[in-house]
């Protein structure tokens, strides 16, 4: 008979496994991320710090996050001779996480805008450079309340960060700041079915389409032959159906139509345009449609406050928004281009077109315009054109009639010079009245800064 103290321990042997597999293991602290924020860029640096401030105060409150010292951020970038800001191409970024030894780099820029205020921000993962899956956030808020707008990028992108929603302490005074919907997934209204009546009116929307429903590839490449028909346009709509009836998306829309109604080489001119003369979310619009998107906003067709959400379903409600503001028969301008020097409301110029046809200018490469006070209106010298451009384009391009003024858009701001200047001469010379409404349009829709300009001479 075996001992029984043998017997007993062999059971226990036995048991050991089945007692640690059914025993509760403490649950595992998570890791926190390292994240390093790089001061938000802008204009105003003072506000940009202070703001960039905030957000590391509201980020430190999480236990899931360990926010670095902007100090030792900006310290780091200038050991390594880099620009923390949003200009960061993806190998710098890489070289900055690791010699701080972050997870995560956040940057952002911030532009106040009359009475608005816009963030872009973006997450960027330290180990590859690139932009993190869902890392591009963009707001806008009320100027006068900037802390509220950086409590909500905080709640954002702690939630983008880590999953979980960040219990934000602020000022006792005030009301605790709420988590909002995220701005990436919060539902859309579309617009209100009768504001599509006068283009189904019109024929271009189907008489069965409504706002929120979706447009097909075959729907949307009988709408560019109907809009080329409207233009005048010289160019073929060009569509590939790939799936006839699968919904395109918004920017795949945006950039048929744009094609339709502007010239390549002006589709050229917005190749360079900044990130805040797109839209918001213009991290998240690909490369290829950037300019197409710039050309929407410079035409006045889109909102540039306004997030393009790019790679959503394009619904006829947005496509209708964007018929409703291009220049279609209806509403195209006459065929004389010039307009009354005091215009008086408004107006989303393309270009500009200066006539000295009753002048003895000569030809230049590099043109300037000037007021009566000697001030120069073109070029900006802070949005001066690289040399190769300048070598094949010049400042401005030179025409004999309002037909060839291709380069200045759709719809330029045509206006009369009322001498000429220098040795060439090839300076031109405005009224101060006309100086001041290139410089106020020019506020609106940027073309002195994408050197739409054609000056019409005599030969």
């Amino acid at each position: 008979m075996r001992n029984p103290r043998t017997l007993f321990f062999a059971l226990l042997l036995c048991l050991l496994p089945l007692v640690s597999r059914s025993a509760p293991r403490p649950e595992e602290e998570p890791t926190a991320l390292t994240v390093a924020v790089a001061d938000l860029s802008g204009t105003d640096r003072e506000l940009g710090r202070f703001l960039t401030e905030t957000l590391c105060n509201d980020l430190s409150q999480s236990d899931r996050l360990r926010i670095m010292e902007r100090a030792e951020v900006r310290q780091a970038a200038a050991e390594l001779q880099l620009a923390a800001d949003d200009t960061l191409e993806p190998p710098q970024v890489r070289r900055l996480g690791r010699y701080l030894r972050a997870d995560r780099l956040l940057v952002g820029s911030v532009l106040a805008r009359e009475d608005r205020l816009l963030l872009n921000a973006r997450l960027l993962d330290a180990r590859t450079g690139r932009l993190t899956p869902g890392g591009a956030i963009s707001l806008a808020g009320d100027r006068a309340d900037p802390i509220s707008l950086i409590h909500r990028l905080a709640l954002h992108l702690h939630r983008r960060m880590t999953g979980r929603a960040l219990a934000l302490d602020t000022d006792d005074n005030a009301a605790p700041a709420e988590e909002e919907a995220d701005p990436a997934d919060a539902p859309r209204p579309a617009p209100a079915s009768n504001d599509l009546d006068p283009l189904r009116q019109s024929g271009l929307i189907p008489a069965q389409a409504r706002a929120g429903s979706p447009v097909t590839e075959r729907a949307l490449a009988g709408l560019l032959r109907q809009v080329g028909q409207r233009l005048g346009s010289p160019r073929r709509p060009s569509l590939t159906l790939t799936q006839p009836s699968a919904p395109v998306t918004r920017l795949r829309a945006l950039a048929a139509l744009v094609k339709l109604a502007v010239s390549a080489d002006e589709l050229a001119s917005y190749r360079e345009a900044p990130n805040e003369e797109i839209a918001p979310d213009a991290a998240q619009i690909p490369i290829w449609g950037r300019p197409f998107v710039a050309a929407a906003v410079g035409q006045g067709w889109w909102p540039e406050d306004r997030p393009l959400r790019a790679r959503e379903t394009a619904t006829w409600g947005f496509v209708g928004s964007l018929l409703a503001r291009m220049p279609l028969a209806d509403d195209a301008p006459e065929s004389s281009p010039f307009l009354p020097a005091s215009e008086p409301e408004p107006v989303n110029y393309t270009g500009l077109v200066i006539d000295a046809r009753d002048l003895p200018i000569q030809r230049a490469m590099s043109p300037r315009i000037l007021d009566e006070e000697g001030n120069v209106v073109y070029p900006d010298p802070k949005h001066l054109p690289d040399f190769d451009f300048l070598q094949d384009k010049g400042m401005a391009a030179y025409a004999v009639s309002e037909r060839e003024t291709k380069r200045a858009g759709s719809h330029p701001l045509c206006v009369r010079a009322v001498d000429v200047f220098g040795p060439g001469p090839d300076d031109l010379v405005v009224s101060n009245e006309t100086a001041q409404q290139i410089r106020a349009a020019n506020r609106r829709s940027k073309f002195l800064w994408r050197w739409s300009v054609c000056i019409l001479t005599a030969r």
